[in-house]
Formats: C-alpha cells, structure tokens, sequence
C-alpha cells in the first residue's frame, strides 16, 4: 500500500455550535474511535477506543494554542473536567481505552462518580470496568455507575439529554462477516441543539428521522463503496451523503484508507 493511500496521521479536527463542541483526533476502523463532546457543563466522551487519555492531552494542546504542560494540576483538571463516557458498541475499537480512561482518573484524583453509558447486554463493557477494579491496588477513589441502555432508552448526563436507537452493526475482519453486534447510535441534546452519533452500522433507514433536524450529524464512513464486506457492516460514502441530507452539518469518522482516499477525492473532506 503506498503512502499516500493511508488516513492521515493524527490531527484535530473540530466543529462548533452555540452548546456543543466537538472534537476528534484519530479515528480509524478497527484501531480506534475516540470522539469528545464538550458541553457548558464538562466533556462528554463518546467511544474511548484505544489512545483516547493521549487525544485528550493533544486536544488540550490543540484548544489552548500553545504547549501543554502534563503537570498534575493540568491533568486533574483534564479528569473532573469529563463528565462520562458514552459507548456505541462492544467492538475494541471503540472501548478498549476504557481501563486508561479510568487510571487516568484515578491518577487525576477524581471523586465524582463517572457514568458509563452502553448498549444492554454489551457485557464486554461491564467486563472492563471490572478488570479496572479487580486489578487496583487501592479501592478506586470514584464511583463507575454502568446504566444499560436499550432501543429508544433515554438518559442524562448533567443537563445533556441523551435518547438512542438500535442501528444495525455485525462483528467482523477483513475479508470475513461474522455475526450481529448490539450497537446504539445515540441524539444528545441541550438548550435547543442536537448532535447525532451514527456508531457503527450499515444501514441508514433508521437513523434518517432520528438524525432528522440535528445541529451536527457524526457518521461513520469506513467503506467507499458497497461490497459483501460492508453489507449489513458499515456504511459507503454513498449512504454517507444520502443520510447527510439529515442534518444542518456532518462530520465524517472511522476511515479505512480506502474510504478515506476517495472521500478526498470527492471533495467530502479536506485532506490534512
């Protein structure tokens, strides 16, 4: 694969609205997924796939302008500053750096509890989290309230509603279809605005009037075209573009390079 077929190296990109504001850094099928939604009342992170304590330093690094100091005042700021976490699905893209996640917190000197929000029955998740606590060495200093959601759940993080909907996903890798996956796409919303998060599916039919009207739509965009691998899996850049009629804007993640390349090609992102 030559160079230039790659997604690019990580970077930030970033979308604003009169509440929220969104930021991501690196988000590839298969290796990560990490999305940070900033609200009035503290930062919401939205799948914590692998790296996402380093994507909150170098998004830190990026809002401020200027060097980053990691010092511990800085980094206790960064942990009460999350207000939760919001997982899609069960695949490790897009959990794995949940026991990161919360060391980081648990360095950091948090106190508040810290909800996890997940699909039902996603038992991965509560498997993690008991990893994390099974392996201190001291009693964590913060509550880990886990709250299962299931097709049409509603729930709050601080002020922020939170409503999802079932979206249809399967496990697989290259070249193999495995089978279904319980996966969520999920609607926050506060003071008025709205930001849709499609998770990982390949089909857009339910997702069309969930997303409808929503301030920023957040799609996954990992094949460029159809294929035996991406039916039932993911989305193309075409269904991408249809569902995007949805929203006032949209924001693309979860690249392969394939998707990635022609999604510049057709002038649906910028390249870096």
């Amino acid at each position: 694969m030559a160079d230039h077929d790659l997604p690019p190296p990580p970077h930030v990109r970033t979308w604003s609205g009169r509440v929220f504001k969104v930021f991501t850094r690196y988000s590839l099928a298969g290796l990560s997924t990490n999305i940070f939604l900033d609200t009035p009342q503290g930062r919401i992170i939205v799948d914590c796939g692998d790296g996402c304590v380093q994507d909150i330093i170098e998004v830190e690094r990026y809002r401020r302008k200027t060097g980053y100091d990691v010092s511990e005042r800085n980094l206790k700021e960064a942990g009460e500053a999350i207000i939760g976490a919001v997982i899609s699905h069960p695949h490790y893209d897009h959990y794995a750096g949940l026991v990161t996640l919360l060391n980081f917190l648990q360095l950091s000197g948090r106190e508040a509890p810290f909800p996890i929000l997940y699909p039902q029955d996603a038992a991965p998740i509560e498997s993690i989290v008991d990893h994390f606590t099974d392996h201190l060495w001291e009693e964590p200093l913060f509550d880990i309230d886990l709250v299962p959601l299931d097709d049409g759940a509603r729930a709050n993080m601080g002020l922020v509603g939170i409503s999802c909907i079932s979206s249809m996903h399967r496990n697989s890798r290259p070249g193999k279809v495995g089978g279904p996956v319980v996966a969520l796409s999920y609607r926050f919303e506060m003071d008025g605005e709205s930001v849709v998060y499609t998770g990982d599916t390949g089909d857009i039919s339910p997702i069309t009037e969930f997303a409808k009207g929503s301030d920023l739509l957040i799609m996954e965009a990992t094949f460029a075209e159809t294929s035996p691998e991406s039916t039932g899996v993911h989305l193309t850049l075409d269904q991408v573009m249809e569902l995007a009629s949805s929203a006032r804007n949209h924001l693309l993640v979860h690249f392969t390079s394939g998707s990635y390349e022609h999604a510049v090609k057709r002038g649906l992102i910028d390249p870096w």
